[in-house]
Order: structure tokens, then C-alpha cells, then sequence
């Protein structure tokens, strides 16, 4: 008899528990990582063959539409969200249509298909999406949840070209590879939106790593990264660190604290070298200008100088030193006067005067070229090789000319610089290991 009771209550129990509880919500694996290709979007349509969804609720997630179940989906063709969020009337008129409230992000739905292949944005992804909704703006995110080694395949055309020699491609796979990697063990997940918590382990964008879908595999990069499977690189064998890449260091690559504001401190970046590069000569963009108003820089010094990685010093015997000068007479009448005298290509930072002559102080300030290209815009200042010219060569001495050489950041594999080498018969380990030799391949299970 008090068997039978008991399992009555067990069994009461666990029909109760999905009144109560949320659907556990799954995360990736390492065979598997979550890329974001969607951010900020007001609504997200999926098609695909037999679409799956399921609804992963909290307190902070409206549920709007009474059609949504969790259950198999058979036949249905599309889904579709509406992310886009208001006040509490309009979420009430909101919930015949099926629109989201906004509030603190969340992992809204899952989607999959028996076909491993959705369609979005006109462009068709392998794997899973995942919907995260939504945010302050009442906007909702878009995650594709796919195979590692289908998201390298899908990297290679954008970071390179798809038609460059094999080796090439194989270095960049298992460049990209790593970072991944790293981005994916650095990462906290969890369910809902906190400081920590993420919803993706890499951004599709410049930011991260550019990736693409399905049509851009080709048989070359699915080869080069079916032979470099599981490879990546680590610092000595033993930690994993992250792996950065460019399209041209223009001559000689850069260390990350070169670049970024952490510096030499930060053990994330052991192993890397400064290291000369001739290879990438002659490919791309040889030189760049970008011309600028010297009014235009003035707002600029002003940011400089509010910089932390700005370092400053009372400058002697400076005097007479030559440099790009600042005429405080037409440009400024407050009596400062400013002199770039640290102008060499190779340098990673602009070093200037800062004369305030009503207050007889003279002072030298140094700041990192990457604080200028941020500045300015990627877009317009291609890397951080330039030197700062007076006028533009035409006889305009108002004006500034940025001329530099490279593009990209300039910190890791030279992209430019592995084609050339790969077109000379070096292997992708021989590649790599010129440009991080402190660095070994390894397969990411043994780290």
C-alpha cells in the first residue's frame, strides 16, 4: 500500500513540474559554438523545412502569442517574431500579435529542422538558431548554433579568398580555430542576462571574425578545415591565449599591447612577437592617405589628453624641435600651440608638444596610433602604420595627410604575408609558426 502511495506521488510530481518550471535551456558543446549574425533586430522571420520551436520562459519574457506551444511543428514553413516592444498598453494591445515586451535578455526560443538547415535574412544557415529577446531597445538577437568545424569552413572565404592556395587556408583555419576557441572557454553562460552572462561565444563582424553561410562553403575551405580538424594553437602547448590575424601588416606586425589599452600585463597575449615581414609587399593597397583640416585635429588633441593611455611629461629642450606644427593664430586663440614631433612609420605612437604659452608650460604627450585609427574610423585610417605629413602636397598647409601602408590592426598572421608564402610552398605549420613562434599546434582536447 505505501508503495503504491509513493509512486502516486512521484508520479504527481513530475506532472506538476512543468507547470512550475522552464524548459531547461542547452548549451553548446565543444563540437559546437553559438554565433551571433543577428543583433538589434525589430523582428526575426525563420523558414526552413519542418521547422521546430521550442519556448524557453521566464518572469521576464511575455509570451504574447496564445498560438506559440512547445510541441514538434509539423509542415510549418516559417516562424516568425516580433521583437519590438513599448509601455504596458502597448504590450497589452501586443499580445494579439505576438509581440514581444523588453526588459532584461533572455534565451526566447529555440529553432531547429530534421534538415540541419534554416533560412533568414535570404541567406540559408547550417545548425540551429536561437532566438534572444529582448532587449532595452525592445529589439531581439539572432544565435546559430553550428558544427565548429562547418563555422571554419564558413570563415575562410571571408577572411580570405576561397580560391588562395591550401596552405594558406589551412593556417587562417586553424588561426580563426583558436580564437574561437578562446572566445568559447572565456565565455559564461547562463540563462538569463547578467554582467557575465553571454548568449553567443563569437560575433559575425569585424569585431570578432567574419563568417558566412551556407553557399559560401566551396570544397577548398571545407577541405582545409576537414584537414586541420580539431588544431589549434596554444602558447607553449600548454595555454590557450588568443589568436589575432590581419589582412596586411604593411611590413612588420605589431605585439597587442602595441594596439590594445591592456598591455604587456595582460597574460591572454603570452607569446607574441614583433616580426618582419616582406612578403605581403607588392599585394593590396601599397600606400594610403587620408587628408584632414588641422581645425579638425584640435577635438582630437582633446581626446588624447582625456585618455588613460596617454602618458604625459614636462617637456625640456624641445624648444626648437621640428614637427608638424598647429598655427595657434588662425586656429586657436587661447595661446596653445601644438607640434607632432615623433613622425616614423614604425613607431606605435604619435608623440607631440602642447605649448600654453599664457602659462609658459610645455609639455610632451604620447599617444598610441590605434587611439587615432579608432578615432578617425577604420574605415578611413587602414592601419596603424601611418606617419602625420603637413598640408596635402599640393600646397594647402591648413590640412594634414595621414599616408600609411597595411590594413588591419597589424597584430598576429599577416594574411597577406601567408599567401605569398603559401604561393612559395611553405606548409600552414611552417606559416604559422614564422608568425607565432612562441605558439604550438595542438588539438583543442589537449588544453
Amino acid at each position: 500500500m505505501m508503495v503504491i502511495i509513493f509512486m502516486a506521488l512521484i508520479i504527481s510530481i513530475l506532472v506538476l513540474i512543468p507547470l512550475f518550471m522552464t524548459i531547461p535551456v542547452t548549451f553548446a558543446s565543444d563540437d559546437t559554438i553559438d554565433v551571433l549574425i543577428g543583433k538589434n533586430l525589430r523582428e526575426v522571420t525563420v523558414s526552413g523545412v519542418d521547422l521546430q520551436r521550442k519556448l524557453y520562459a521566464s518572469k521576464n519574457v511575455w509570451l504574447l502569442s496564445k498560438k506559440i506551444k512547445n510541441e514538434l511543428n509539423q509542415n510549418v514553413k516559417a516562424i516568425r517574431f516580433k521583437c519590438h516592444g513599448g509601455n504596458r498598453s502597448n504590450r497589452a494591445k501586443g499580445r494579439q500579435s505576438g509581440a514581444l515586451a523588453k526588459g532584461k535578455q533572455n534565451i526566447l526560443a529555440l529553432i531547429t529542422s530534421p534538415s540541419k538547415i534554416l533560412t533568414w535574412n535570404r541567406e540559408r544557415y547550417k545548425g540551429d538558431f536561437l532566438v534572444i529577446g529582448t532587449n532595452k531597445q525592445g529589439r531581439c538577437d539572432l544565435v546559430n548554433r553550428v558544427s565548429i568545424e562547418h563555422y571554419i569552413s564558413v570563415i575562410l572565404p571571408k577572411e580570405m579568398h576561397a580560391s588562395w592556395p591550401i596552405e594558406a587556408l589551412k593556417a587562417q583555419a586553424v588561426a580563426s580555430r583558436s580564437y574561437a576557441f578562446y572566445k568559447m572557454r572565456s565565455r559564461v553562460r547562463g540563462f538569463q542576462e547578467n554582467e557575465n552572462i553571454t548568449f553567443f561565444d563569437i560575433e559575425n563582424s569585424e569585431r570578432h571574425q567574419v563568417s558566412g553561410s551556407l553557399l559560401d562553403e566551396t570544397s577548398n575551405t571545407a577541405s582545409a578545415a576537414k584537414n586541420t580538424a580539431g588544431e589549434v594553437l596554444s602558447f607553449k602547448g600548454k595555454k590557450f591565449v588568443p589568436i589575432y590575424f590581419h589582412a596586411k601588416c604593411g611590413g612588420s606586425t605589431l605585439l597587442p599591447e602595441d594596439v590594445w589599452e591592456k598591455g604587456a600585463n595582460d597574460k591572454n597575449t603570452l607569446g607574441y612577437h614583433r616580426v618582419d615581414c616582406p612578403f605581403c609587399q607588392g599585394k593590396g593597397v601599397e600606400i594610403w592617405k587620408l587628408e584632414l583640416n588641422k581645425k579638425d585635429f584640435y577635438p582630437l588633441v582633446s581626446q588624447i589628453l582625456k585618455s588613460k593611455g596617454t602618458t604625459k611629461r614636462v617637456a625640456k629642450g624641445v624648444a626648437g624641435t621640428s614637427g608638424v606644427d598647429f598655427s595657434p593664430d588662425k586656429m586657436r586663440p587661447d595661446n596653445i600651440n601644438i607640434k607632432i614631433i615623433t613622425n616614423k612609420i614604425d613607431s606605435t605612437s604619435v608623440d607631440f608638444i602642447l605649448q600654453n604659452r599664457k602659462k609658459h608650460t610645455t609639455h610632451l604627450f604620447s599617444v598610441k596610433k590605434s587611439f587615432i585609427r579608432k578615432y578617425w574610423g577604420y574605415d578611413k585610417v587602414y592601419s596603424n602604420r601611418f606617419i602625420i605629413e603637413n598640408g596635402d602636397g599640393r600646397g594647402n598647409n591648413n590640412k594634414l595627410t595621414l599616408k600609411g601602408s597595411g590594413k588591419g590592426h597589424g597584430v598576429g598572421l599577416c594574411q597577406m604575408g601567408a599567401l605569398e608564402l603559401a604561393k612559395r610552398g611553405w606548409s600552414y605549420s611552417q606559416i604559422l609558426k614564422y608568425y607565432f613562434p612562441e605558439h604550438v599546434i595542438v588539438n583543442y582536447s589537449q588544453l
